[in-house]
């Protein structure tokens, strides 16, 4: 069994492994090609020019913003900021972008301030910025924290204050810019550590295929274990039937094949033990038939002799003693009694040793019972037939006998006891009829139970033993079966089934 198992383990070992080599390979040359598809000069140049161009397009935007913060703000210049309105702002607030108008003085005290629409502008520090601007020129300012704005700062005249324009970039063009450098970073990347990144697939690659070896590993001891354990147990049970014991079973919970294997087995052993039964039943009544054959001619051939050897005395006799005479006819009838004893004894012994051939007839079960039950008008009897039995083919003198003699040791057993109840049932199981004869009598003890149906063997002072197993023999004859039941002092229950056959 141990090289069942590694031949197992070593074969799904070998499936587990097989696709490995050209699997490898596979998914090398995919990464390659991949790689190949995006790491190449078309691609990288469309990234930098795409990168190029949004920044281009970005820096229009800021000039723009810027140009029209210088334009603005000399515009506004000598104007006081008391006197600022809507008018002098009016055309950028046309913008189509949301824009934001903001006048500082010169200690950043917020004077003025306008949006084209209610758009959430970020707040402009000027205390940072300020610093920045001694040299009296516009700037740009980006937001770091929300890449989505652009400001732009014009000083107005003589430093009386300052301008901040404020714009919100076109969507669509922030998050396309913002995702071509993505792009544009992460390929250079990829590009750096392409050889890295290789390797480190296909080291993840050997990572996740070495536990899944592992695990089919596993599963493969799993298997053969669950296997072989089953072919072990089936061989050590075929040594131990081999050795003669035929209670041994296989024990199998599997449903699988191999359980199906362990129970058909089983079914083989317990059949082979019930055919090796059966011929042994079949040779001990083969064995007790010419014993009963030999000792009733044995005993038959004497017995005429005997008769008429008695007859011849006592008519013989002529003398006038009567005590003689009185005493001789007294013999002579014991013995003519002994020999009608011995002439039922040799009756037995032949019907027991040639029993008739079955004579099958079409018949209802219920009505032999019915006939039967009138001989026992004294008995307490008790029957319950059932009403779904179907007329079926059975020896009716043979079935007879047989329940004549089930009631007759049923009678015997409630005398006894002295009284008590017989019943007798029938009823219909799975297309056999089950006849039941069960009396409340002193029962079997369970010692002699198996023993019962053995010719010869009787608990009764006068019986021969030959009732119960003629009784056995004519319903293993018809195909059936009988069983007892018994509990010392208490009750027995005789059980009968016989198969409905075809016509």
């Amino acid at each position: 069994m141990i090289r069942i198992q590694t031949k197992l383990v070593l074969a799904i070992l070998f499936v587990s492994l097989l696709p490995v080599l050209p699997l490898y390979f596979v998914v090398n040359d995919f990464f390659e090609k991949s790689l190949e598809v995006g790491f190449n000069t078309q691609v990288e140049k469309a990234l930098e020019d795409g990168t190029f161009l949004s920044r281009q397009l970005l820096t229009l935007f800021k000039q723009q913003l810027l140009d029209q913060a210088v334009e603005l703000a000399d515009k506004i210049g000598n104007t006081p900021m008391e006197s600022f309105d809507d008018h002098l702002f009016f055309p950028v607030l046309q913008d189509s972008l949301p824009i934001r108008i903001q006048l500082y003085r010169a200690d950043a005290t917020l004077i003025f301030e306008k949006r084209s629409m209610p758009a959430p502008f970020p707040p402009i520090y000027l205390n940072r910025i300020y610093p920045m601007l001694q040299d009296s020129l516009p700037r740009l300012l980006d937001h770091l924290q929300n890449p989505q704005f652009i400001s732009a700062m014009a000083p107005l005249e003589s430093s009386a204050g300052l301008l901040v324009l404020t714009r919100k970039l076109p969507p669509a063009f922030t998050t396309r810019f913002q995702q071509i450098v993505n792009v544009n970073q992460m390929f250079k990347t990829l590009g750096f550590f392409r050889d890295d990144l290789q390797r480190s697939f296909l080291m993840a690659f050997f990572v996740i295929y070495l536990p899944i070896s592992l695990i089919s590993i596993g599963l493969g001891v799993l298997l053969s274990r669950r296997i072989s354990r089953p072919i072990r147990q089936l061989a050590e049970a075929t040594r131990e039937v081999a050795g003669g014991n035929w209670q041994h079973r296989v024990h199998v919970n599997s449903r699988d094949e191999l359980g199906q294997l362990a129970d058909s087995f089983n079914f083989m052993v317990k059949t082979l033990r019930e055919k090796q039964q059966q011929v042994i039943a079949l040779e001990k009544m083969a064995m007790w038939r010419e014993m009963a054959r030999v000792l009733a001619h044995e005993i038959k051939n004497p017995l005429t002799p005997i008769q008429l050897t008695i007859q011849q005395l006592r008519d013989q006799y002529t003398g006038d003693d009567d005590t003689y005479r009185q005493l001789l006819q007294e013999c002579s009838a014991i013995i003519n009694d002994e020999i009608k004893s011995l002439q039922n004894l040799v009756r037995t012994f032949s019907e027991f040793a040639r029993m008739p051939a079955l004579q099958r007839e079409t018949g209802d079960i219920n009505e032999l019972v019915s006939d039967i039950i009138r001989l026992y008008p004294e008995a307490n009897v008790q029957v319950r037939l059932g009403s779904a039995i179907p007329r079926f083919r059975f020896d009716p003198d043979q079935i007879r006998r047989v329940l004549i003699n089930l009631l007759e040791n049923a009678v015997q057993s409630l005398e006894k006891k002295n009284g008590g109840e017989i019943h007798v049932a029938t009823s219909m199981s799975d297309r056999h009829v089950v006849l039941t004869v069960e009396d409340t009598g002193t029962g079997i003890p369970l010692e002699i139970q198996a023993k019962i149906w053995e010719p010869y063997f009787s608990t009764k002072k006068h019986g021969m033993g030959l009732g119960l197993a003629i009784v056995k023999r004519i319903v293993e004859e018809h195909g059936g079966r009988i069983t007892v039941n018994s509990r010392p002092g208490q009750w027995t229950r005789f059980e009968i089934t016989l198969p409905i056959q075809d016509e």
